[in-house]
């Protein structure tokens, strides 16, 4: 993880919480710590973006859920951005390998385990973070410590063999993920048969129920999200040594992500905000 910045008075504070009660009672926490705070609370990705794009807040305290998308993709863009938040924390209950392998990537202040913490635990991380120290959650620390085998499986992995990894999480067939990601159907091939000798999978079958068990994948009510599928497209596009051409699917799914494949400006500012990013 990135050292923290320097520690300064938070004024603004932004929350992103799908349970409005969990919401609710994060904001109790940040007022307790910072009563003259100006604390907003928002429930969904979409409020979210448009809050952080009026204004840069001094804290961002952010879940791993929302109705309408990825909060982790929401979070990497934020910070590779022009005007990225002061500090960002995140409070979650999600362990998944991927996800913690994202996470470290970020310039982020601290994580909560809120299975294993208790909530009073918040505002200590809280004050921790205000006076510039990092805060994580000790079950997190000893997992990053002893990292499990999942973990050490998933550093082997290529760029390209993660995209497709979780592309073929929702079930796709080769030639609609072949189609979808603008790659040959040979290309994912050769992806799936280094996925299965790495991973240890039998087939494509155990391949996609695998995607689920790392964290590639997440069912939602409204079906399921590719969790940091966008960052894993900028890493593609970023590490690659022949990318190919986003399709106009993914343009259209991932701007965000797919523009950085044709700017070298975009490239070089992602490369600088996120230089610590996990290779």
């Amino acid at each position: 993880m990135h050292a923290p910045r320097a520690a300064a008075p938070a004024s603004f504070v932004l929350i992103l919480k799908t349970d409005r009660d969990a919401g609710a009672s994060l904001r109790r926490h940040v007022l307790t710590v910072l009563p003259a705070a100006r604390c907003i609370v928002v429930h969904t990705v979409v409020t979210a973006r448009a809050a952080l794009a009026a204004g840069a807040p001094d804290l961002f305290v952010t879940g791993l859920e929302a109705p309408d998308g990825d909060p982790l993709d929401l979070l990497w863009l934020a910070s590779a951005g022009p005007r990225p938040p002061r500090r960002i924390f995140v409070v979650t209950r999600h362990r998944e390998p991927w996800l913690h392998t994202v996470l470290r990537g970020l310039p982020i202040c601290g994580v909560l385990d809120s299975t294993y913490d208790a909530p009073e635990m918040i505002s200590v991380a809280l004050r921790e973070i205000l006076h510039g120290r990092r805060y994580f959650s000790l079950s997190l620390q000893q997992a990053q410590a002893v990292p499990g085998a999942k973990e050490l499986r998933l550093r082997q992995l290529t760029p390209t063999e993660r995209v497709v990894f979780a592309a073929i999480g929702d079930g796709r067939q080769i030639k609609a993920v072949a189609a979808w990601l603008g790659l040959s159907a040979n290309a994912i091939k050769a992806a799936l048969e280094a996925l299965r000798g790495k991973l240890g999978a039998g087939s494509l079958s155990e391949l996609t129920a695998m995607a689920a068990r790392y964290g590639f994948i997440r069912t939602v009510p409204a079906g399921f999200i590719r969790v940091g599928f966008g960052r894993l497209l900028a890493d593609y596009y970023l590490r690659s040594q022949r990318p190919m051409p986003p399709t106009h699917e993914l343009r259209a799914e991932y701007p965000e992500a797919t523009a950085l494949a044709g700017s070298p400006s975009a490239l070089r500012r992602v490369v600088n905000n996120l230089c610590g990013t996990d290779r």
